[in-house]
């Protein structure tokens, strides 16, 4: 049995991403006169595809969702996706920091597999509305503190919508510009363990990051965190090739549902030769994967990985922290195998292999389990 995919041609990101979980998912395009690459007024597409198929049960567990096509277009700007590949990743119903870790870990491999190898993330963190209306008091009175400083023609003024600074070449409004409040100064405390985990997430992936305090989008359409996929050109200019955040504060506004998290990244990149898919069948998972902790969701990726290069695909969960959760989720799908990593197996580098049907199991090294499962003749 396969995953039924929409797509008639898969190359390697498509197998990527459907190894991480995401589904493949059609979004209609819609035209615009805006800057359309990775503009994050893409999610609001994305949200309305999503209450769409709230009668699809997508009100009752979160979605991973994927799609490879511009979602906005300006006649002016269509991206050649003879040389270019456009892509989004969407989670929606998840409000752990795992989902920003879970997305930028996808693209990640994604570039990886690209050719890209010097790619490095900057981000930011705006916080939650208590955090943001802090800010926004604090960066008025330090406007109003400094209003007569200025001493040429531009009159600057924040944007307390965006967030943006107006940019000036007189030296002395550079610097007052420079020593303003920012967002990440004035994070509540759980804004503040929230962004800790993420930069914890990508501390434990190896993935390099720089917190960009100035890192901020075009009509806050992403609050909270917000990241940018960069590598350098050959000019060492720096050019974007993902963008995303959380953009929890849009939903309600789009598709009327309160207290629904959603979290987006839109990926744009020159690509290196079309890279197919091993095959344009996925099999249907044979395994589920459950884990436990910290640590362990982080071994989940490198697990997930080792699987997708023998061609395994799996279930997972990562976004569910209890084990009666997964452990209910994996006898709904009744799976014959399961991969179990506690905190104690992710320290050791270990997994636990159950076979659900004689309830046996082994105690398996991460970097030995292809061969374990060339042992068992699964693969």
């Amino acid at each position: 049995m396969d995953i039924k995919i929409l797509k008639k041609r898969l190359d390697k990101a498509d197998e990527i991403a459907l190894h991480h979980g995401f589904r493949f998912e059609e979004i209609p395009t819609a035209y615009t006169n805006k800057n359309t690459p990775l503009h994050p007024e893409e999610k609001h597409h994305v949200l309305k595809t999503y209450g769409k198929m709230s009668g699809k049960g997508a009100n009752s567990q979160p979605l991973m969702l994927y799609f490879d096509r511009p979602i906005l277009i300006n006649k002016k700007q269509i991206p050649n996706l003879k040389t270019h590949k456009v892509l989004s990743l969407d989670i929606i119903g998840v409000q752990n920091s795992i989902a920003e870790a879970m997305l930028i870990n996808t693209a990640s491999k994604i570039l990886s597999e690209e050719g890209y190898k010097n790619f490095f993330i900057d981000i930011n963190c705006t916080g939650d509305k208590d955090s943001l209306n802090k800010f926004i008091e604090e960066v008025g009175n330090y406007y109003k503190k400094h209003s007569g400083s200025f001493n040429c023609s531009c009159k600057y003024k924040i944007d307390k919508k965006n967030f943006l600074a107006t940019s000036c070449e007189n030296e002395n409004c550079r610097e007052l510009i420079e020593n303003a409040p920012r967002p990440i100064n004035y994070l509540t405390e759980k804004s503040r363990q929230h962004f800790k985990e993420v930069l914890e997430y990508l501390e434990d992936m190896r993935l390099p990051y720089r917190i960009n305090s100035d890192l901020v989008v075009e009509d806050n359409h992403y609050s909270k965190t917000v990241f940018e996929i960069k590598t350098l050109g050959e000019d060492s200019t720096e050019l974007i090739l993902a963008r995303g955040g959380r953009y929890d504060d849009v939903v309600n506004k789009i598709i009327g549902k309160r207290n629904l998290p959603a979290v987006g990244l839109s990926m744009i990149y020159k690509k290196n030769g079309f890279t197919p898919a091993y095959s344009n069948k996925i099999n249907t998972p044979q395994i589920f994967l459950i884990q436990f902790g910290f640590k362990a969701k982080l071994k989940s990726f490198e697990v997930i990985d080792i699987l997708r290069r023998q061609k395994i695909t799996v279930h997972q969960k990562l976004y569910k922290n209890k084990l009666s959760d997964q452990f209910i989720s994996a006898k709904k799908t009744r799976v014959p195998y399961m991969i179990i990593i506690g905190q104690k197996e992710a320290l050791e580098d270990e997994v636990i292999f159950k076979n659900t049907h004689n309830v046996s199991y082994e105690i398996v090294k991460i970097n030995k389990l292809p061969q374990y499962l060339k042992k068992i003749k699964f693969v």
